[in-house]
């Protein structure tokens, strides 16, 4: 006795992007192909239920994988994306403006001091610590914190906002800083096949020349601890992220990040708006100290020196 396998008139059904027709030609091609493929099984009939019950199968898998073809296919095309960013790679030794000295450049290498965490799933850099300094905990250290911008196309040309980090600047024991790190971008998922870009974040540190609060904006200016994005994926290097200290009164300061993406470029960083200017930071054009590199950090040229005498900073040893 043989048992009839026919598709007969089994309605199809399916969306891609909102357009059920294209779903159902989607289906239709995968059963094409796979009748195709598994040959006398479709052509005509199968002969046991062993038979019906492998085809059944086959066409399941062939059917989920047009599903899910189509659901990737309509998440990267309706501006649905989400933007993840993940710091990893603390780099431990690096170089100190004013250090021992004014005007001096020292060496450090906190790699076995250094104190510093990742959280939040990578989204959240955290370093430094102070205990015996009398400050309280939430100033003793310093922290980077970025948040992706929502319902991204898969691709834009135009300088777009991606997101925001928010810089928060710690009084911290000279050897438990940190110089750098490690970001990387993602779309809607931290997977190898989503990454879209990765630069570094080049941490400067000097000894501050004041202390205290009730400064001049110019003496907050002058503490201010500042980043730089680098990288082959940044036009915005020599643009420098500069947060005031709290323990000067500093609140921490929050900046938009633009780019393309069609492959990652940072194009443009800029202060979100509705802070305080006495207690948050800027966005200026001071270069950065040095490039991370895994074991070390490489400086930019001898005229850093002259910084010196633009950033005198304190920090606790």
């Amino acid at each position: 006795m043989t048992h009839s396998c026919k598709l007969g008139s089994s309605r199809l059904s399916g969306t891609v992007g909102g357009h059920p027709e294209r779903g159902v030609e989607r289906l239709r091609k995968a059963v094409s192909s796979l009748r195709a493929s598994t040959g006398a099984m479709f052509a005509g009939g199968c002969s046991s239920q062993a038979g019906r019950v492998a085809r059944q199968a086959a066409l399941a898998v062939a059917l989920a994988g047009a599903f899910g073809a189509a659901s990737a296919q309509a998440s990267l095309s309706e501006g649905d994306n989400t933007l993840i960013g993940v710091f990893s790679n603390p780099i431990y030794s690096g170089f100190v403006i004013n250090d021992p000295a004014f005007g001096e450049l020292g060496s450090v290498d906190n790699t076995s001091s250094a104190v510093v965490s990742i959280s939040g799933g990578g989204s959240t850099l955290q370093w430094g610590s102070d205990p015996g300094s009398g400050l309280p905990a939430s100033e003793q250290y310093s922290q980077l914190v970025f948040s992706g911008a929502l319902n991204l196309p898969s691709s834009f040309a135009t300088p777009t906002p991606i997101g925001t980090i928010s810089f928060l600047n710690g009084t911290s024991a000279l050897n438990t800083l940190i110089f750098g790190a490690t970001l990387s971008f993602y779309l809607n998922s931290v997977a190898p096949g989503n990454l879209v870009g990765t630069d570094n974040v080049i941490i400067n540190t000097t000894s501050n020349q004041y202390s205290g609060t009730g400064l001049t904006l110019t003496q907050l200016q002058t503490d201010a601890d500042y980043i730089n994005i680098c990288g082959n994926g940044s036009n915005i290097c020599n643009s420098s992220i500069e947060a005031y200290e709290d323990s000067e009164g500093g609140l921490g300061l929050n900046v938009e990040l633009y780019a393309t993406l069609d492959g990652l470029t940072l194009t443009g960083v800029q202060v979100v708006p509705g802070q305080d200017p006495n207690t948050s930071g800027s966005v200026g054009s001071l270069p950065p100290l040095g490039v991370p590199e895994p074991a070390s950090l490489v400086l930019l040229g001898s005229g850093l020196l002259g910084l010196a005498g633009l950033r005198r900073r304190r920090r606790a040893g």
